[in-house]
């Protein structure tokens, strides 16, 4: 019952998360919240959304290592398990290609897309995935052996490392945003995840309390700055605010007894990243027919998802019927 809860909110926080990525994009491609608008400060709450698809990959990342093998054997069987992520990024990568650089194609363009993370703006997460799961089996040995007193104190370390490495660029990987490795800062809510779901039985008892109180000064601070400091370099503040408001969101869901009505979140948050590889290139190809409003930003938020999922269903209908083309040749050719 306990692991049930446990998907429950992880599903309901995934959702919450995309729902903002959605928001963010949306608002940004209407040209909704601009300063003069007065709007920012609610389109820079959507920025907790990419640290905590993190924050959550993670703590699944934790809790899918096994406590008993050697760093070898987990780090094996981490990689073998997460092998098909690249045929995901590969086939994302050819269709956002060709649909964004419709009508004309370059198989040089493509190939250099693919290599460089660039043939979707979203497509950064990808890279930052597949670095934080390149260390994740050595993060996991090193938590197997640590105290919630060194995991503070690297976690402190790590910051001062990270705020560094935000400085170093490593082009051509992505032309706009988050060249630096690991994204800059965006590895220390990784970090933490993992760490959360180790040490979470002896944080259990404070956790709502301290999450709630660290939550609302950090929001205070956003308020009473027109959240001008929550963009990049990541700050301390938006980590405490970030990580704090996951858990408070995570202590609220845990509190209410009706499961049934988190199951349209439970289904968005088990399907986000579709929704993460193609909602950004709908909204652009779908902007033109959208005002500037509210009404405007619901539809484009809704279009975007729905077609993400359709574009999904239609990629793994493929993919299921070459498997079974080639199961027939197979079958007739040893008939």
């Amino acid at each position: 019952m306990k692991k049930k809860k446990r998907i429950i909110w992880l599903d309901v926080l995934k959702a919450i998360a995309i729902f903002a990525v959605c928001l963010d994009h949306g608002s940004v491609i209407l040209s909704m919240f601009l300063p003069n608008q007065g709007l920012d400060i609610v389109w820079r709450h959507t920025y907790f959304s990419v640290p905590w698809f993190l924050l959550i990959m993670g703590m699944t990342t934790s809790l899918s290592m096994d406590p008993n093998a050697a760093i070898w054997r987990n780090a094996l069987n981490f990689y073998k398990k997460r092998i098909n992520y690249i045929g995901i990024y590969v086939i994302a990568s050819t269709i956002g290609y060709f649909w964004s650089s419709f009508p004309t194609y370059s198989l040089g363009n493509l190939l250099w897309n693919i290599l460089t993370f660039n043939a979707l703006s979203p497509f950064y997460f990808f890279l930052i995935m597949f670095e934080c799961f390149l260390v994740a089996p050595f993060f996991y040995a090193f938590f197997k052996k640590s105290t919630l007193f060194i995991f503070g104190l690297m976690t402190v370390i790590m910051y001062l490392f990270l705020f560094q490495m935000d400085m170093i660029q490593i082009p051509p990987i992505f032309t706009s945003a988050w060249r630096a490795p690991f994204g800059g800062m965006f590895l220390i809510f990784f970090w933490i995840g993992m760490g959360y779901d180790k040490f979470k039985d002896e944080l259990k008892q404070h956790e709502f309390l301290l999450a709630t109180t660290i939550f609302l000064i950090t929001e205070y601070w956003i308020v009473k700055t027109q959240g001008a400091q929550i963009t990049v370099p990541i700050t301390i503040q938006r980590i405490a605010w970030t990580v704090s408001g996951l858990f408070v969101f995570k202590n609220i869901i845990e509190r209410i007894p009706f499961e049934k009505i988190f199951a349209p979140l439970v289904f968005i948050g088990r399907r986000t990243l579709p929704i993460f590889i193609y909602h950004a290139m709908i909204m652009n190809s779908i902007r033109q027919f959208l005002p500037t409003t509210w009404t405007g930003l619901t539809t484009i938020i809704i279009i975007s998802m729905a077609g993400s999922l359709l574009i999904d269903y239609l990629v793994q209908w493929i993919q299921i019927k070459i498997v079974q083309s080639f199961q027939k040749i197979s079958f007739i050719q040893h008939t």
